[in-house]
């Protein structure tokens, strides 16, 4: 079991989300809400969601995006890097957030 933890936390460790930037986004104590233009739909996300939402520019890998959560949630890394995938798949359906395996120049 642990290497196929490890085989999916190596996949996922330069993979960089980055946002839609033809969506609308406003942050309300410390909770973003997002409209998605394509369909009008609203989402909101936690606070977890938010910092992985924030941390989303294209240039910030999921591993990065892991340790910043680990430093200020008690959650292991395996387990952020795992929630971080979810989190960034279900909004790549959406169209709301995009996933590459290179960084944006």
């Amino acid at each position: 079991m642990a290497s196929a933890i490890q085989k999916t936390v190596g996949e996922n460790e330069m993979k960089y989300p980055q946002r839609n930037f033809r969506v609308a986004t406003r942050t309300i104590d410390g909770e973003a809400v997002v409209v998605c233009s394509d369909d009008a739909t609203l989402h909101s996300l936690n606070e977890v969601g938010t910092i992985i939402w924030e941390m989303s520019d294209g240039h910030t890998s999921m591993d990065d995006i892991a340790e910043n959560l680990c430093t200020r949630f008690e959650i292991e890394r395996g387990q952020a890097l795992q929630d971080i995938e979810k989190f960034c798949e279900n909004l790549a359906q959406k169209n709301i957030l995009n996933v590459s395996e290179e960084p944006r120049i």
